[in-house]
């Protein structure tokens, strides 16, 4: 019996190659691998139009204020 794949959604390739690209910059690639992967004459290009933060980013960022804020060690107080 084969396995049965999970069911993905459909996206454009366009999509796959934006998505590719702001994965890999967000888990910290160099932007010049990054550039360089999509045949950007320039790592600017990339920066300009594939940095796009996503809502796990933010909150990621939120808790590292808070945490330099509080100190380290200090629970988060609930709302």
């Amino acid at each position: 019996m084969a396995a049965l794949a999970p069911r993905l959604p459909v996206i454009r390739l366009y999509d796959g190659r934006h998505t590719a690209a702001t994965l890999g910059l967000e888990a910290r690639l160099d932007i010049k691998v990054v550039s360089t992967q999509l045949g950007h004459a320039n790592t600017r290009i990339t920066h300009d139009i594939y940095t796009h933060v996503r809502q796990a980013v933010h909150d990621d960022a939120a808790e590292r204020v808070l945490t330099l804020v509080q100190g380290p060690g200090t629970r988060r107080r609930e709302a």
